[in-house]
């Protein structure tokens, strides 16, 4: 796969920065996340942070060390993405540093000490990994320096991805859908936007394609795919057929839905009302999901609390 332009400058930077400040420490560089997925967004209507105006995706990396990280490791990698940050303040570089040994075993067992958010060199003595990077990494992950990942012992376990997603959308993002449902306050407003749509609905959406499949998915591919995993009724209706939830006392019967049939965010309805808002915008041609779920923001307002309440146990949809 070909690299963006932009991704391939950032990435040869920082290898020249590392190699700078600790020589023969990197040994393996692998691209993880949306680059690897050939989802890498440059910019444009997809937001981040929302009102913000970051709108450029991360690029998320694994990073391979000769050996567990000392202090002046951390240091000169820490000087390495100072240096990396005056040449390019975003996209963000970020990743976690672990060792060949890490690799074939649960991530709970890493020696992770390392990390950088948000481009910025984050270390602990707390385990910082998380098993869905070693899923991306195994089954996605792009080698820019060290053997491809096929050929590489990485560790998988579909119970613990399975039990990691679960417990993501009910922290992180159960806890971001009530802040957002709060219409009188930044988090509230910002979903009026289209990062609503594709931050929440997207994000969800993901998760949900990896309770059913036990695959990582970009944002773009789930909004791509059958409404099975992109719409309420349907990740109601898959995930309780799987086992991961029942149907809630009273739920409405999932709508059948024919073959070819337009999704709701492309709903003629929502397109009459662009054209009275925007008649230019409205003409635009759409390309890609992003475009598709940024349209439709309002009518997604209660999406995300419906793929939750779809892919969590009753108890906790109160």
């Amino acid at each position: 796969m070909r690299l963006h332009s932009l991704v391939d400058d950032i990435v040869s930077t920082y290898l020249t920065e590392i190699d700078i400040q600790a020589p023969g420490l990197l040994e393996g560089l692998y691209l993880v996340g949306s680059v690897a997925m050939d989802d890498f967004q440059v910019g444009g209507r997809i937001a981040r942070r929302g009102p913000s105006g970051v709108s450029v995706s991360d690029i998320d990396f694994v990073a391979i060390t000769s050996r567990p990280l000392a202090e002046p490791d951390l240091a000169a990698i820490d000087r390495a993405h100072r240096a990396l940050t005056r040449h390019h303040q975003q996209p963000f570089f970020d990743g976690l540093y672990l060792t060949w040994p890490d690799l074939p075993h649960d991530p709970a067992r890493a020696t992770c000490s390392a990390r950088t958010h948000d481009g910025r060199l984050h270390h602990s003595n707390h385990n910082q990994a998380i098993p869905v990077i070693w899923h991306e990494l195994a089954q996605q992950g792009l080698a820019i320096r060290g053997p491809r990942p096929a050929t590489l012992d990485i560790w998988t376990d579909h119970d613990t991805l399975i039990a990691w997603v679960q417990a993501n959308l009910d922290t992180y993002w159960r806890q971001w859908h009530r802040r957002s449902s709060r219409l009188l306050t930044r988090p509230g407003l910002a979903c009026l936007t289209s990062f609503g749509p594709t931050w929440g609905v997207l994000g969800v959406s993901r998760l949900h394609y990896t309770l059913i499949t036990g695959k990582i998915i970009s944002k773009t591919g789930v909004g791509s795919t059958p409404a099975t995993y992109s719409t309420p009724a349907g990740i109601a209706s898959s995930t309780r057929a799987c086992g991961s939830a029942p149907a809630p006392a009273g739920a409405p019967a999932t709508p059948a839905r024919s073959p070819g049939a337009v999704p709701p965010w492309t709903s003629s309805r929502w397109s009459s009302r662009k054209s009275e808002i925007n008649p230019v915008e409205s003409t635009r041609t759409r390309a890609t999901p992003y475009d598709r779920f940024a349209d439709a923001a309002p009518a997604y307002a209660a999406h995300t609390g419906s793929c939750l309440a779809a892919c969590t146990p009753p108890a906790l949809w109160q």
